[in-house]
């Protein structure tokens, strides 16, 4: 396998294909595995009790479509303001949502 590691599959023949994908024909024997060491356990239960914020960070990324002339117009007076886009965006909310009473 390991003179196939830099090949995707797609670009493998049918014998190269065969060997690198040979491991995932071994069955898997469930009595090969064993108890998690102390530390594993401690990590396990780090991770099983992690806050949401590691499934939804604090500051999460969306996606907004805007069309041109908007997104012009916005680039534009964030220049003028110098603040980036994205700021420029979450101030025009948070102005938003005050003048709309927080709701």
């Amino acid at each position: 396998m390991a003179k196939h590691k830099d090949k995707q599959y797609q670009d493998m023949n049918l014998e190269e294909l065969r060997e690198a994908t040979a491991e995932f024909d071994k069955p898997l024997i469930i009595d090969a595995f064993e108890p998690m060491t102390d530390e594993q356990q401690a990590e396990w239960e780090r991770l099983r009790k992690t806050p949401h914020e590691r499934i939804m960070p604090k500051n999460p990324s969306i996606m907004v479509r805007f069309d041109r002339e908007l997104l012009e117009k916005t680039d534009e007076l964030a220049r003028r303001k110098g603040v980036s886009r994205d700021a420029l965006i979450r101030q025009a909310l948070r102005k938003q949502l005050a003048a709309d009473g927080g709701k």
